[in-house]
């Protein structure tokens, strides 16, 4: 049986459930997986159309959802099927009282009115049609586990075994045990505040798992003072085993607490989180949606969260959660390293990513050092001396006192300009940057006005509230945490504890009160015009190819074919409308995006973008070769290995994304991997800083750095030769002379 939510026009019409565009998609659902329509019973919870397709409207018509439910019930008695799939949230709602759609789907619940009957939620097709069709085969597991369910393939759960609140003896025999005869384990710890450890879970198997407790009875510890030297021993050693695989989820938040105690685990490591983002990096990659896609395991993460000293659970619960993450990840485990090998990336996960990880985790550990000083001054500048000029600025230009951070006062001025300011469905102004910028393109006569709006929202929202006041941590260090896009590329943010922020875009004039460590100095290297210049050669065009083994700059020998000029006479603006003219085009940016990021008119960029296309023609080969082997294998695979498969949509936004997949992932797999290199060959007081894209910072001893360029140049350029197209690439590095800061004096 099937339970959606409500007609929608086309079944208000054809007075037939599921029969519109998102029925159209149930069905192929329902297809892939070998169910038959017509034999299954569909209904929806409303039996009627709300006004405007919107549940919340219901009582325009006098009616509430409640009211259907007594229909809904009585129709559940009379079909009295055993396994019903609930389509979307209100459907899992009516059924289970449960909430949070997304959470829930792919669990095996029971019927409130009836525990025979297993309740099976999945994402409404309509919701995959609003931009989530990257989870379609997500939902067509849902379906297929619901059919297998019927038909007996599999049960519901996999039972498992759970040790908790253990003696001592039986903790000591437990951690021996995993040591000595496991080859694998996940481990997984809960913390009180994100502070303190209150228990630590290790599994024998898949289906056997111990939780370990230092804390009970709220904060009281639970071993004397020996037993837990000696329970932190074994775990040392449990640490330490080689060939004993450490399993974990975003294993970065564990090791942040257990290192002042174990150490470092040694390898080999397996992370499900950054498993999951290779293999389906468009995705969410938490435990609860990994738990749903890969195990049988009802969903749980919900029944306990690190909790404020002030809230504490009862221990039984937090012992149990603790138990179902560990097991939930082993099993997580199991079915990402099948699909690692199916898909060809084992070897790169393991021996690429995974150490990488590892170097990543250094670097977050360590953090950046901090001139403090001079990060006052930066602050004080730009709070009391920048910033009040701008905001003088925009006041000036409007004849009154407009806060640029305020939705309501831009939007009001525009729309006094005859500015058309678009409105969210509450009626309330947007005024996000894109939106002024395609202002700026459409009206360029108010464009001085829009791009003061913009500086100062810059210098108050960027430089002052996520950079100069960043916070720092205890030691007055300056950290981060790192993630990776869909590319590859890293990305960061603030810690686990709110610490630090973005790295990747860390303004070029704040780096200056970024500093070595003591009696070192900073070298940074680059790798030069990498993106461009893979690009030139995947398009396989000889005029860009010649531009780079001449040692040019792309963007200059652009910018002089666009405005037909030598390239030393190109303006700053020229140039850099250049630059993001290679940029934008190579990717096939759409012309009006193009137009706000030149800031140029529609009319303009249309120009500037078809002189580009004109000088380049192999550029739109390139994106019709790409667009077809999405459309013919959905997968793109780099010089290195790493692939990307696209499971959502096939439209623009999708084949602009993989127009840029494969060059922005060969770069950041050059970098990286050479970084890797050179992190394992590296003496001790050599320290890896950051990784930005195309570059990296080391921390080294001065005396040390002309024995260290070389090391650099050869694992960041020379060893990283690449076949394209049948054509060899090496990408040249430039490294940069010592300085005393990361700005470069």
């Amino acid at each position: 049986m099937l339970v959606g939510e409500a007609l929608g026009e086309d079944e208000e019409t054809k007075e037939e459930y599921f029969v519109g565009k998102a029925g159209g998609l149930l069905n192929k659902l329902l297809r892939d997986v070998g169910l038959i329509r017509s034999a299954l019973h569909i209904t929806n919870v409303v039996k009627i159309r709300p006004p405007d397709n919107k549940l919340a409207r219901l009582g325009e018509l006098g009616l509430s959802l409640e009211d259907f439910l007594p229909l809904l019930y009585e129709e559940i008695e009379q079909v009295c099927p055993s396994y019903i799939l609930a389509i979307g949230a209100t459907a899992l709602e009516a059924l289970t009282n449960e909430t949070g759609i997304t959470k829930w789907r792919g669990s095996a619940l029971k019927y409130k009115h009836n525990d025979s009957i297993i309740i099976l939620p999945t994402l409404h097709p309509a919701y995959l049609q609003r931009g989530q069709m990257h989870l379609y085969p997500y939902v067509r597991n849902d379906i297929a586990r619901l059919a297998n369910l019927a038909y007996g393939i599999e049960s519901p759960d996999e039972d498992f075994v759970q040790i908790i609140d253990p003696t001592f003896n039986q903790a000591i025999s437990a951690l021996d045990e995993i040591t000595e005869t496991s080859s694998a384990t996940c481990i997984d710890i809960e913390t009180i505040a994100g502070q303190r450890i209150t228990c630590i879970g290790f599994s024998f198997s898949s289906n056997k798992a111990i939780c370990i407790p230092f804390r009970h009875e709220g904060l009281k510890l639970r071993w004397m003072e020996h037993e837990q030297i000696m329970l932190l021993r074994a775990m040392q050693r449990l640490y330490a085993q080689p060939g004993l695989l450490k399993i974990g989820q975003n294993f970065h938040y564990d090791m942040h607490f257990l290192l002042p105690l174990l150490g470092f685990p040694r390898e080999p490591i397996f992370d499900t989180m950054y498993a999951h983002s290779l293999i389906h990096p468009d995705a969410p990659h938490d435990l609860g949606f990994l738990t749903a896609a890969y195990t049988r395991m009802t969903y749980h993460k919900d029944e306990f969260k690190d909790w404020a000293e002030k809230s504490l659970p009862h221990d039984q619960t937090l012992w149990e959660y603790n138990i179902k993450d560990v097991i939930a990840t082993h099993r997580v485990y199991q079915s990402l390293r099948k699909d690692l090998i199916s898909y060809g990336l084992y070897d790169f996960f393991t021996g690429y990513i995974m150490p990488f990880r590892r170097l990543l985790f250094e670097m977050e550990w360590r953090g950046l050092n901090v001139d403090h000083t001079l990060r006052d001054e930066w602050t004080s500048f730009v709070e009391n001396e920048e910033l009040p000029i701008a905001q003088d600025i925009v006041n000036k230009l409007t004849g009154r006192e407009l806060n640029p951070n305020s939705s309501k006062q831009v939007g009001e001025y525009l729309t006094l300009l005859g500015l058309p300011v678009p409105r969210t469905e509450a009626g309330n102004f947007t005024v996000k940057e894109e939106v002024l910028e395609d202002l700026i393109s459409r009206f360029p006569q108010h464009r001085a006005l829009l791009k003061q709006i913009l500086c100062t929202r810059v210098l108050k929202a960027k430089d002052l509230g996520t950079y100069l006041r960043a916070p720092l941590s205890a030691d007055g260090r300056l950290r981060c945490s790192y993630g990776t896009t869909v590319t590859g590329r890293l990305s960061s943010k603030a810690n686990l504890s709110g610490e630090g922020g973005n790295l990747q875009n860390f303004p070029k004039q704040f780096r200056e009160f970024i500093i070595p460590e003591i009696g070192h100095a900073f070298v940074e290297s680059d790798l030069s015009q990498a993106e461009a210049r893979v690009m030139a050669w995947l398009m396989k065009s000889d005029k860009l190819k010649d531009v780079f083994k001449q040692g040019k700059k792309i963007h200059k020998v652009v910018g002089s074919w666009i405005y037909n000029k030598p390239e030393d006479s190109l303006t700053p603006d020229e140039y850099l409308i250049a630059k993001k003219t290679v940029h934008g085009s190579n990717y096939r940016m759409g012309v009006n995006k193009f137009a706000r990021i030149i800031g140029q008119t529609v009319a303009e960029a249309k120009v500037i973008q078809g002189k580009y296309f004109t000088i380049v023609p192999e550029l739109l080969a390139y994106h019709q070769e790409i667009q077809h082997l999405i459309d013919t294998e959905r997968k793109l695979t780099t010089p290195y290995g790493r692939s990307r498969i696209f499971t959502g949509r096939l439209d623009d936004e999708t084949y602009r994304s993989g127009y840029a997949q494969i060059p922005q992932s060969t770069v950041v797999d050059t970098i990286n991997i050479g970084l890797l290199g050179l992190w394992l060959i590296k003496p001790p007081d050599i320290l890896i800083i950051t990784q930005t894209h195309d570059s990296a910072l080391f921390s080294l001893p001065i005396e040390r750095v002309q024995w260290w360029t070389p090391y650099i140049r050869a694992h960041l350029e020379t060893l990283r030769e690449l076949t394209i197209k049948g054509d060899k690439l090496t990408i040249p590095v430039d490294i940069e002379k010592p300085k005393e800061n990361w700005y470069g004096k």
